[in-house]
This record gives C-alpha cells, structure tokens and sequence, in this order.
C-alpha cells in the first residue's frame, strides 16, 4: 500500500472519530453529573490479584510462559520467513533488485499525489548515473544480503547468521578503491532502520535490540566480525571464538592496507593492533586460560611500547595475575 493511501485512510479515520467523540460530548458530560459513582469494591483489587498457589509455586506462571513464547516465536518466525523470501527473491538480477529499490524508497520517501510522482521521476533521474554504477549495486546487493541475515537472527538462526556473517564479509571488494566506493555507499554506512526495504516492510522491530548483531556502518568489517561472530561465539561459550580473534586481526590488517595514508598505517601499528591483541587476551583470560591470555597483553606491549592503551593493558595484565594467584589453592 503506498504511503499516501495509508495516509489519506488514517486522515479519514481521524475525521470520523472526531465527529464521534464532538458528538458524545455533551451527553457524555450529563451522563457523569447524573450516575452515581461507581463503587470501589466493583474494580479487581491488584492487591488481591494473586491466585491461591503457594509462594514459591510458579508452574502455572512457567507453563504460562512457555506456551505465549512458543506461539509468539511461531508468529515471528513465519513473518520473517516472509519477509525473508520476498528479500530473497531480489537477489535474482540487478534489474529487479534496482527497482525493487526504487519502489522501496518512493513509498517511503514520497506521497502518492501527482506532484510527488513527478518528484519521484526527477528523483530517479537525478540518480540515474548513480544507479548504474558497479559499485552502488554491489552495496546493493550487499545491503539486501546483510537484511535477511538480520531475519536469520531476529529467528533465532544464530549459527546459520555468523556462518552468514562470513560469507557476507568475503563478499567485499578486495581492492582498496573499489572497496571504499562501495563500503562509502550510504545504504551500508546508515543503521538498518534507515533501509527503504525496512520501512516499506515495516519491519523495523525485526532488526532492533538484538544481542551481539551489528546494525549499522556495514563498511567497518572487522567490527562487523568482533560484534557478529566473535560477540556470537562468546555468548555461546564456543571454543572457536579464539580461531576468530586471528581472523579478525587479519581483517584489521587488511582495512590498513587498504589505507591510502601512510599516518592511517602508522595509527594502526601503534593503536589498532595492540587493541585487538589485548581484546582477544582477555577472552583467554576469561575462559581461564590465564597463561595464554596474559602472553598475549604482553606481546602486545612490547610490540607497541608507544600504545595509547599501554596502561590499561598493563592495568589488565596486574588483574589478570592477582586473579589467578588468588584463585590457586
């Protein structure tokens, strides 16, 4: 349903439940002067609210529980199926997905009036260049991707989105100009909520409040990969989580490389890396591989003596040690 029709029904529906409450007024107003009041006992206490089980029975309120989630998982999973599929379907040539696009942003973006569809023609020539630029398809192409990933998320499907997440990530141009064109693209810089096919789909409550996902500045992978997967994995308690953390710390080598200045390079060397190393040190340390964790903080400082994080890593270190020493009988 286009966004003016949707407008005009809810000005109409406004009007009429205006001319119905102006109406009610005044008998309203008699009927409260003349009725008595109502009595108090009439109203359910809250104080007495309470059912006659005892006080720590509660398998009435977890059987309660249980049955509202499997039926709200139920309705949930088959809308984001839905959505998904139509997402899906996009992905067959550019040719559809460009329009699909186009679509997506004149609902959201304009009214229906014969005005706004000539906005909307001068919008889309305005654009045409840009629409037929390889790079914009491919963040395209990405973005509507990285959306029914978010579904598979929003389903609970947390294993099939980190595998996801990676295929996704390697689906990124590897040349440096290449990639900042299509990274620097604003449907992957913007937060999902922004995203024409969300709106048009109403869909913004499935890519909000979600746990160790990433929503927003799609360009910055290895941040996408510490959030996605490794957050995923330490949620999980997965053993692989320690794997990712050098995966990750090639994807922070290559976003330098691609860096065209030498100072972004020099930042990197000092800061970034000894950050990444100490990150993944106290996920050693926290799944009592103490030893290992703490090699690691140190490596990172003697490799980056002039690091900006130089105390806290040392600060991280001292906790570590006394931690472990306390802990030993």
């Amino acid at each position: 349903m286009k966004r003016g029709t949707r407008n005009a029904g809810r000005r109409r529906g406004a009007a009429c439940l205006g001319a119905l409450l102006a109406a009610a007024t005044v008998p309203a107003l008699l009927l409260a002067q003349a009725s008595p009041p109502v009595p108090a006992a009439s109203s359910p206490s809250l104080t007495n609210a309470s059912s006659a089980a005892g006080p720590t029975d509660f398998g009435d309120v977890e059987a309660f529980l249980a049955r509202v989630e499997a039926e709200r998982k139920k309705g949930l999973g088959a809308e984001t199926e839905q959505i998904a599929r139509q997402w899906n379907g996009l992905l067959a040539n550019d040719f559809t997905l460009l329009n699909a696009y186009k679509d997506a942003y004149a609902s959201v973006k304009f009214e229906g009036t014969n005005k706004e569809r000539a906005s909307i023609k001068a919008w889309e020539e305005k654009n045409k260049a840009a629409f037929r630029e390889e790079e914009f398809l491919a963040a395209l192409r990405l973005h509507v991707r990285y959306l029914i990933l978010t579904l598979m998320k929003r389903a609970g499907e947390d294993e099939l989105a980190m595998k996801g997440t990676l295929e996704w990530l390697a689906a990124f141009p590897k040349d440096g100009e290449r990639f900042r064109k299509v990274a620097g693209q604003d449907l992957l810089k913007r937060s999902l909520t922004d995203s024409p096919f969300v709106k048009a789909a109403e869909a913004t409550r499935f890519v909000t409040g979600l746990a160790n996902w990433a929503t927003a500045d799609l360009g910055d992978l290895p941040q996408i990969h510490r959030i996605n997967v490794i957050g995923g994995l330490r949620a999980l308690h997965d053993p692989r989580l320690f794997a990712e953390w050098d995966a990750n710390l090639r994807l922070e080598e290559e976003a330098a490389n691609r860096e065209a200045l030498v100072l972004k390079k020099q930042e990197f060397l000092r800061n970034r890396h000894p950050w990444v190393m100490w990150q993944a040190g106290k996920d050693f340390v926290a799944a009592g591989r103490v030893r290992q964790g703490v090699d690691l903080m140190v490596r990172a400082l003697r490799e980056n003596p002039r690091s900006d994080h130089y105390d806290a890593i040392v600060g991280e270190i001292r906790r570590a040690i006394a931690d472990a020493r306390q802990a030993k009988p």
